[in-house]
Parts: C-alpha cells; sequence; structure tokens
C-alpha cells in the first residue's frame, strides 16, 4: 500500500528557477537581525541624569527650541531614553555583529561628519530637522547593514540623534 497519491510528483527547482534576485532577497528576509534590548528603568535614568547634568542642560537649551512649558521635560526624557536605548543597542550589535557594529558605527561617524561640516537638513522649524536628521540616518545605517532590522536602524538613530543634541553637532536656528 502506497503513502503517497498516485498523482503525487516530486519537482526539483533550483535558482534558475526564479525571477531576478528573488533568491537573493528571500535569503536576506531570513538573515535580519533584530536586537532586543530592555528600555532603561527609572532608576537607570535618573541616575544618568544626574551623572551628566551638563548634557542634560545642554539638551533642554537646543530642545526648548522645539517643545515649551510642561512638554519640554517630556522631550528632554524621551531623548535621554532614546540614547540611552541606542547606545544598547550599539553595544548588542558589537557584541552579536562585529562586522555589522563597524558597517553601522562608521555610517554615523560619515553623517556626523556631514551634519558638522554642512549643517542640518529639513529647513528651519526643530520637528522639521529633526524628522529629516532621523530619517536621513535612519537610511544611512540601513545602507550601510540592509540585513539590519528597520526597528534596530530606527532606535539607533533617535539614540544617536539624541546624542548629537546633547554634545553639540545638532542644533536648531533661534525662534524668529
Amino acid at each position: 500500500m502506497s503513502l503517497l497519491d498516485d498523482s503525487f510528483e516530486v519537482c526539483i527547482q533550483d535558482q534558475t528557477h526564479f525571477p531576478g534576485k528573488a533568491v537573493q532577497h528571500a535569503m536576506a528576509g531570513l538573515a535580519n537581525l533584530s536586537l532586543s534590548v530592555a528600555a532603561p528603568s527609572k532608576e537607570e535614568l535618573k541616575n544618568w541624569e544626574a551623572g551628566s547634568a551638563n548634557l542634560v542642560a545642554n539638551a533642554t537649551v537646543k530642545l526648548a527650541k522645539r517643545a515649551g512649558g510642561p512638554a519640554l521635560g517630556e522631550v528632554v526624557s524621551h531623548g535621554i531614553e532614546a540614547f540611552l536605548r541606542g547606545n544598547a543597542l550599539i553595544d548588542a550589535l558589537r557584541d552579536n555583529a562585529p562586522d555589522m557594529h563597524e558597517k553601522v558605527t562608521a555610517a554615523i561617524q560619515v553623517r556626523a561628519r556631514t551634519l558638522t561640516f554642512a549643517g542640518p537638513q529639513g529647513g528651519t522649524l526643530p520637528s522639521n530637522i529633526l524628522n529629516t536628521e532621523i530619517a536621513s540616518l535612519t537610511q544611512a545605517i540601513k545602507a550601510a547593514a540592509p540585513t539590519l532590522s528597520d526597528n534596530n536602524a530606527h532606535e539607533i538613530a533617535l539614540g544617536t540623534i539624541s546624542e548629537w543634541i546633547m554634545r553639540c553637532p545638532l542644533d536648531f536656528p533661534d525662534a524668529a
């Protein structure tokens, strides 16, 4: 007694049976790297802020051009959290994929040099500058490390932009 139906056929296919780069794209999809890091706790955030008062002050002055009043504290806090998460992802990348880590950090350095030389993109509104710089850096990271997850690339970009705000390469025009 046969376990297979009489009409069952075995067909072996190789890469020549698939259009264009379909196999390469499918393999790349299987090789995507998605790292997970824990969000910093309230205590970690508080300790970092206490030990980095000058960076927090710098970010507060710059981000006051984007948000005012009670929203400013929240925006600064989000920036600090993004910075810590981005750094944790870069550390995880260094530990888990050293070659990709080198490519990502090289892409960040190129964008930082461009920003320092040419200034920020996106016009004069701080929100436009932030959105443009985040998108541009995310795109540069993905170009350097295409198998890094979109979410990880975005989180690293947010953290890097937050660091640039705190450490000086990125600022916004004064409100007129």
